[in-house]
């Protein structure tokens, strides 16, 4: 893998160029993302502000990197942090060993997201691996998802699971 994003780069933008990217930050504990200094800092020196190790940050930029490669590369991709999440939901409700059913819901002209345990693939459902996880998509779906990436996210407005379609 090209590495992309390098840790000496602006993080206002790296946003710009990679929007896909700022969950990622947000996921490390990195809020410069909307933050009027993130225009101006570097991914490394935002991090050492937030107390960040030089391992950690090591750790983040691989993360973006790799979520900018999956995006590349036209598949679905979940952050460790989201996998670890779901594997720690799926083991919660007894549920190991099943997978994830991605799926759509159309309100007027909104669309929106929902992941739900599966303990197996619909007849149309393509399956697909990430890290040890199974996701089953709509074979129909995946055509206007391919790309999408799932990120965890924690911060001080909440936490939870977040998901971009860089076809929206």
């Amino acid at each position: 893998m090209v590495e992309l994003i390098k840790k000496e780069m602006i993080i206002g933008e790296v946003i710009v160029k990679h929007p896909s990217v700022a969950d990622v930050m947000l996921s490390y504990g990195l809020h410069c993302v909307g933050c009027h200094v993130g225009t101006h800092e570097s991914i490394k020196d935002g991090a050492l502000a937030h107390n960040m190790s030089e391992k950690k940050i090591e750790e983040l930029v691989k993360e973006m990197n790799e979520t900018v490669e999956d995006i590349k590369n036209k598949k679905i991709s979940m952050s460790d942090l989201a996998v670890k999440k779901f594997k720690e939901l799926l083991k919660n409700d007894k549920k190991e060993g099943y997978g994830l059913k991605l799926t759509v819901i159309k309100e007027n002209s909104l669309e929106n997201y929902d992941l739900d345990f599966a303990e197996k693939p619909f007849v149309n459902d393509e399956v697909l691996e990430e890290k040890g996880l199974k996701i089953f998509v709509d074979k129909e779906l995946l055509k206007k998802v391919k790309g999408t990436r799932i990120n965890y996210v924690e911060g001080m407005m909440g936490s939870g699971f977040r998901i971009f379609n860089p076809n929206n």
